[in-house]
């Protein structure tokens, strides 16, 4: 048996896995579009058809794959069969990681649904769409398995509510197939009193990094995010690799913390403040199962080290 066959073989083992939640003609879509992808390096449909060689021209070949593409809530019913085939090996992953995104269509002029969206790596304004994505990584990091991926368009006027509501559509979808433990990671695009309410009211354990803009209840007053943060003491340093110049580098952090508490929510949280040799402060407000403040510490900035995981 040769490489190829080898190959073939575990590649259609490991599809096989996704068959019972499709009907035989999406399942035999899915096979052939993946297969064809890995096989020619390529997206293009017509690429992708003729690598399949099939018994019928490459226009009725490449009109199938089109009319696949576009059947309504296809995505859909494929990420819940893509779920259901992860669901054990989710169970066992301790971090969520979401991640909000970009892609932009710099010259593109008639593609549909293209909005103004933020261009993050070049700090300016572009037509595109907004890309949510979400991944669970293992504690150490040595295991990543993407959850679910969706690009959309907002009207401007619409937004931000929109916004809101696609994140916590996508978080309710996943909440079946993950543990009850795991700890939802986001960037400080999630410091939203609406998201951080939306979890706190789920029961979902979270590690949000902050703009330095909240209030919390600290000892049972009111105070803003900054006030609290000349009460912490730095406890602890941690290391965490981090991407730079397209070079992973060890970062070395002081790090604290203090118990907080978020509006009317009688739930303890944890305000972590960390701050690398020669930088500014970073905030996380995490909710987390421990009550112990080195615990949650340890929690966090493990949390936070495993964000960069979905850059992977």
């Amino acid at each position: 048996m040769d490489i190829k066959q080898i190959i073939q073989i575990e590649f259609n083992r490991y599809v096989k896995k996704y068959k019972k939640n499709l009907t035989l003609p999406e399942y035999k879509f899915l096979r052939q579009m993946v297969y064809g992808i890995l096989s020619i390096q390529h997206v293009h449909l017509n690429k992708i058809g003729s690598i399949l060689q099939e018994e019928i021209s490459l226009k009725k070949t490449t009109e199938r794959l089109s009319r696949n593409l576009i059947k309504d809530k296809f995505e859909r019913k494929l990420l819940k069969a893509h779920l259901e085939a992860q669901r054990w090996h989710l169970r066992r992953l301790r971090y969520i990681v979401f991640d909000l995104g970009d892609i932009t269509k710099t010259y593109a002029k008639s593609m549909e649904g293209l909005e103004l969206v933020h261009d993050g790596s070049k700090g300016k304004v572009s037509l595109g769409y907004w890309l949510s994505n979400i991944v669970a990584v293992s504690s150490k990091g040595e295991e990543i398995i993407p959850l679910y991926s969706e690009l959309y368009a907002l009207k401007k006027e619409q937004a931000e509510v929109s916004e809101n509501k696609k994140i916590i559509d996508s978080l309710d979808f996943i909440d079946d197939y993950v543990s009850s433990e795991a700890i939802h990671v986001v960037d400080r695009g999630g410091d939203r009193r609406i998201l951080i309410e939306d979890n706190l009211k789920k029961g979902r354990y979270f590690i949000i990094r902050q703009t330095g803009k909240r209030n919390l209840k600290y000892k049972g007053k009111i105070m803003s995010l900054k006030q609290i943060s000349k009460k912490i003491r730095f406890t602890d340093a941690y290391r965490i690799k981090k991407r730079r110049k397209n070079k992973w580098v060890d970062v070395e952090y002081k790090v604290g913390g203090v118990a907080v508490e978020f509006d009317d929510f009688n739930q303890r949280l944890w305000l972590i403040k960390a701050q690398e040799k020669g930088k500014g402060y970073v905030w996380f407000l995490s909710y987390l199962s421990t009550e112990d403040l080195r615990e949650a510490i340890r929690l966090t900035m493990e949390g936070y080290r495993n964000r960069w995981k979905i850059e992977e």
